[in-house]
């Protein structure tokens, strides 16, 4: 009778890489040794650290991953701004440097390897911004929606909370604390493009400082977009205003409600949350991996 073969517990590192401005970045790469599945980048929602995601990524592993890696953007968690770093932090650069640099460190490591990419909420609409975006077989967005606040349902607070205290608290003290209601703190100049993003209708689309927009409908790739019926950030109206921009993509999408996952509140940001890794998470993950052995 032959021996069953051994699974091998999953290698976690902490690794330090920078983005091609020099500006330092922090991950967290989950392999399982010996196997010889794609490997995924899993890029974060907006003040959410990357251990947020690493019992996700460990079932991507268990599915037939052989790397993922996680990372904080520029300014949020362990990629805080070094003293004697003196660039001003744009969020743009999330896609257009922080996304570059970890599908590039991917490709680095594990060359020939498929590349798989998944997005919360601007982790997903920063694959737009990102030169490498063609790199990616394939991608899942969760949550990743059209931030214009008038296609939330929660418009007025929002508005209030983002342009009469967030933005007027970081020009005093340089940042947007956690205790806003937003997550980890937010450097203030990110903090301020996304509060400008928010108040104009086609989002980041109408800032006339990105000149690489042009990037989105040329991105050809299959892509999920996944949401949930109680999210008033990433409403449906949001959701089909952001996958319009993506007009060369092969789009499916999944939507859940709460009675999906037998709870009473998924929101915003809960799909990643472990207690909806047996309801939630494997009509994803069989979608991102459809096409491995």
């Amino acid at each position: 009778m032959p021996a069953a073969p051994v699974v091998r517990p999953p290698e976690i590192a902490t690794i330090m890489f920078e983005a091609a401005d020099g500006f330092p970045l922090r991950g967290t790469l989950y392999s399982r040794p010996g196997a010889s599945g794609p490997m995924v980048l899993i890029s974060s929602a907006t003040a959410v650290r990357r251990d947020f995601y690493g019992a996700f990524a460990q079932a991507l592993l268990d599915a037939g991953a052989a790397v993922v890696l996680t990372y904080d953007f520029r300014g949020v968690g362990g990629s805080a701004r070094p003293p004697a770093w003196q660039g001003r932090i744009n969020m743009k650069d999330w896609g257009h440097r922080d996304m570059a640099a970890a599908a590039e460190l991917l490709m680095r490591l594990h060359p020939g390897r498929k590349l798989l990419g998944v997005g919360q909420s601007i982790g997903g609409t920063m694959l737009g911004l990102c030169p490498q975006a063609l790199r990616f077989e394939r991608f899942a967005m969760v949550a990743s929606a059209n931030g214009y606040l008038r296609l939330t349902d929660e418009a007025l607070r929002l508005y209030l909370a983002m342009n009469f205290i967030g933005a007027p608290l970081t020009r005093i003290v340089g940042e947007a604390p956690g205790w806003l209601g937003i997550g980890e703190t937010l450097p203030g100049s990110v903090f301020r493009d996304w509060a400008r993003w928010c108040r104009r209708p086609g989002f980041l689309f109408d800032d006339p400082a990105l000149a690489d927009i042009a990037r989105f409908e040329r991105i050809g790739i299959p892509i999920l977009a996944v949401s949930t019926t109680d999210d008033p950030w990433s409403t449906e109206r949001a959701t089909r205003s952001l996958v319009g921009h993506f007009s060369g993509a092969s789009w499916s999408q999944l939507r859940f409600s709460p009675e999906n996952a037998g709870t009473d509140h998924i929101g915003h940001l809960g799909f990643f949350k472990e207690r909806f890794a047996a309801s939630l998470w494997p009509p994803v993950i069989s979608w991102l991996l459809a096409d491995q052995p």
